[in-house]
């Protein structure tokens, strides 16, 4: 495909994981960018997935910190969160390594755009909820207590409705 020498693939990759690092810990989905290029790259896919699995866990620690420090993390919601997305990642690991490298290739290259029309329908069904919640603020006013989290610009009003849920 590419006639690169190693640096150059290096230099390449490691702008990649900076760039997916950093959307990575704001918005969440630095996958996108990395794993593509790690297979871009030429590994197999179950090796680009434990590298970038493997990176995008070190920097996901790093950003934990941060929002540790800030106090931004709701435990009781992280709580669940753990519990339920180790348990979708040791089930997703473990199917994903039974494949062949052909197939889990395909895996891939059908679940990549998947992923990101979802995360397209989110955004753009937190707008939606934006829009009717300024709207509805008389007609429906319970629909103010609907917490929203957008990937892209946090709500505050949704992490205080959030705390005095789990409060109460």
């Amino acid at each position: 495909m590419f006639d690169f020498d190693n640096i150059t693939i290096t230099v390449i990759l490691s702008a990649v994981s900076f760039l997916a690092g950093f959307i990575d810990s704001i918005a969440g989905g630095g996958g996108l960018l990395l794993l593509p290029s790690l297979l871009l790259a030429g590994l197999p896919p179950q090796v680009a997935l434990g590298t970038m699995k493997f990176a995008s866990s070190i920097g996901t620690g790093a950003a934990l910190i941060n929002f540790i420090l800030k106090k931004k993390v709701v435990w009781k919601i992280a709580a669940s969160g753990i519990a339920f997305s180790l348990l979708g990642s040791f089930i997703g690991t473990k199917t994903i390594l039974i494949f062949n490298n052909e197939t889990a290739g395909r895996i891939i290259i059908f679940l990549l755009p998947l992923a990101m029309l979802i995360t397209a329908a989110a955004i753009k069904t937190n707008s939606i909820m934006e829009i009717i919640k300024e709207l509805s603020f008389t007609a429906i006013p319970d629909i103010r207590k609907i917490p929203v989290k957008s990937s892209i610009q946090g709500s505050s009003t949704a992490v205080s409705v959030m705390k005095n849920s789990l409060s109460s």
